[in-house]
């Protein structure tokens, strides 16, 4: 199965760790129905574009799920050696 793709901010590029916590990337798991589990490979994305509307892509980036006892959150542990764009779907 193909990881889930789930929405995260990336102005807080180069974290390693991001908390799964923002009130989009929430909607985005309960919109998707997915469940987390620890260890789950997912591709987390973010919406780039110019104010002009001229480039519109996708940012996205490998990660592993984990839950953080001490946050008592669900965050992500970020490859940004795989980061890369893509076109975004209209």
């Amino acid at each position: 199965m193909a990881p889930h793709r789930i929405w995260s901010d990336f102005n807080a590029f180069g974290a390693q760790r991001l908390a799964l916590t923002l009130k989009g990337t929430g909607e985005d798991i309960a919109r998707q129905g997915i469940t987390l589990h620890d260890g789950d490979e997912v591709i987390l994305y973010d919406q780039d574009e110019e104010i002009d509307g001229s480039r519109k892509e996708c940012m996205l980036v490998d990660a592993q799920v984990t839950y953080d006892q001490a946050m008592e959150a669900w965050i992500a542990l970020v490859d940004w050696s795989t980061f890369r764009r893509e076109p975004r779907p209209n």
